[in-house]
């Protein structure tokens, strides 16, 4: 999920969260209060050693720019799945980045990455959200199965989103321009974004 500041996209992430059973887990580099969700336990612990029998966490790092305990956290999520360290196995995890370019950044290699590529092999889903695309990991960006649109101002963004959804960035830029955003409602609509999946490989508006 992409867009400006402001635009919902957080909000939206945490909605279709909810949708999934458990195990879910946030990473919240912003310790955000749209992501303080009921029944979610904070830790600041990526290893998770004191994590206990829970299974719905929100992870908010002590340094969110220290690349090495988003690292951790990665390869502590994968061990539970597999059941590396002894505990009773999860069935699976869905993973909510937010700010994914400060834990899934352009540089990234190791577990997070990995964690984001073994999804189409191993139990797990993965959503994150964005203000820079481009800025996220290419992995991430490259196992795309569904993206969310919301209006992006910098056309260094367009032009990356548009490689690597395969849209001609013409394309892109005018179903973006078409989009509703506060104070600039369409058809009484405050805001809107743009849904792209691999199934389809096209851009459908959605009004909200």
């Amino acid at each position: 999920m992409v867009g400006y500041s402001g635009s919902g996209k957080s909000t939206a992430a945490a909605w279709l969260l909810r949708k999934f059973p458990g195990p879910r887990v946030i990473i919240d580099p912003g310790n955000s209060a749209a992501l303080a969700l009921p029944g979610f336990a904070t830790t600041s612990d990526p290893t998770g050693s004191t994590w206990g029998a829970r299974s719905q966490l929100r992870y908010v790092p002590v340094d969110p720019q220290d690349q090495g305990l988003y690292a951790a956290l990665y390869a502590a999520l994968r061990s539970r799945v597999q059941a590396a360290r002894g505990e009773p196995p999860w069935p699976g995890v869905v993973v909510l980045a937010d700010e994914a370019e400060t834990c899934l950044p352009s540089s990234a290699t190791g577990p997070g990455p990995a964690f984001v590529f073994s999804g189409r092999k191993w139990p797990t889903g993965h959503i994150a959200t964005a203000t820079r695309p481009r800025n996220i990991s290419t992995t991430t960006r490259a196992n795309l199965t569904h993206a969310v649109i919301f209006p992006l101002w910098i056309e260094e963004d367009r032009k990356t989103l548009a490689g690597d959804l395969g849209v001609p960035l013409r394309v892109l830029e005018d179903q973006m321009g078409a989009l509703p955003w506060p104070g600039h409602p369409v058809d009484g609509h405050e805001r809107g974004f743009l849904w792209w999946t691999t199934a389809t490989r096209s851009l459908q508006p959605v009004l909200t």
